[in-house]
């Protein structure tokens, strides 16, 4: 519990589907922890997520999910503003 928010867990305990949507909330906070280039060495509580981006101190990450199938969870983090983005093959 202590590595997400209280709006966090307050979203993720409210869901219907509880295990997707903490899953869809780690990923998206994993993804730009590895875009920004610290992994998981800085703690999932510093990522500030809003819609389709996450912030990280003063860097905006864009995310994006991908369709990895019905029993997966998966989104990509990229600092580029472009809203082309082109999944050849997963």
């Amino acid at each position: 519990k202590n590595m997400l928010t209280t709006p966090e867990w307050f979203e993720i305990n409210s869901a219907n589907d509880s295990d997707r949507t903490f899953y869809d909330i780690w990923t998206k906070k994993e993804a730009a922890l590895k875009t920004h280039g610290s992994g998981l060495h800085l703690p999932l509580k510093s990522v500030k997520l809003k819609r389709n981006c996450a912030i990280i101190y003063d860097n905006k990450y864009r995310l994006t999910q991908i369709d990895a199938g019905c029993n997966y969870c998966c989104h990509l983090a990229t600092s580029s503003n472009s809203h082309k983005l082109k999944i050849i093959h997963i």
